[in-house]
Order: C-alpha cells, then structure tokens, then sequence
C-alpha cells in the first residue's frame, strides 16, 4: 500500500472497510467518519472562510478538497473517530445555521444522508477514468 493509500484509508474509511476506488460513507451500524460538503463554485469565498473557521477556531485538521463536475467543489471532512449518523447531522446543520446560512440550499449537498441513501456511497478523488477505468494517481488493480 502507498502512502498515499495509508492516509486515504486512515483519514476517511470506516473500520474494516477497504480501500476501493468509490467508499460507503454510512456503516451498518448508522456511523460515520467523513462528512462531504458540495458547493457550487460561485461560493468558494464562503468555502474559504468555513475552511478558516473549522482549522482555525475548531482545531479540525485541514480538510480535503476535490472538484465534481456535477457538484462542484467538495469539502471532505474526516473525523477522528466514527460518529453516529444523528450528530454528523447535527454538525451540519450547525455548519448551515452559522457558517452557510446566506446560500441557497440548493447550491449545497451533504453527505452522508440519511434520507437520500444514494448519497452515500462516493467516488474516492480524483475518480476513475470512465473508458480505462483506471485513477488519476492510482491503478486499483
């Protein structure tokens, strides 16, 4: 396993869960360790300053960013530990209340969900190449 790997695996997968070229973000048991934002382009100041807010007055670490060309840009939260799905929820909608209020909800999507199963299983950045279906910095082979 490359480096690479190692910190993909340690950052984002829930326990006994492997690295795949797309990841489940809701375990069985209704945990989660990666919270995702999406947000249309238009808003990457605001992204900027929630990214701000959460390193410099929560102490999350730095999160990941990757681009989807149907949602835009995207925010990878990873959490130390798994949570439950219940306070991810909570977290977003803290995250809506303070940081996010002024966009319009339909500029924004958050996974994982619960009411929108399909939102929970996600492409791993930079994706696969649809006609080799080989990564951008990887061969899943």
């Amino acid at each position: 396993m490359t480096k690479l790997q190692e910190q993909i695996c340690r950052l984002f997968l829930l326990p006994d869960h492997a690295l795949a070229p797309s990841i489940e973000l809701l375990s069985e048991q209704n945990t989660v360790k990666t919270i995702i934002l999406s947000i249309k382009p238009k808003y990457a100041d605001d992204l900027q300053k929630l990214i701000g807010k959460l390193v410099d007055e929560q102490n999350f670490p730095v999160p990941v960013l990757s681009i989807c060309p149907n949602e835009g840009i995207q925010l990878w939260i990873a959490l130390s530990t798994p949570v439950a799905i219940e306070m991810a929820q909570q977290f977003i909608q803290s995250l809506l209340s303070h940081f996010l209020n002024a966009i319009p909800k339909e500029n924004l999507v958050f996974r994982p969900s619960l009411n929108n199963p399909k939102l929970n299983r996600l492409a791993l950045p930079p994706g696969g190449f649809i006609v080799t279906g080989k990564h951008g910095y990887r061969d899943w082979e």
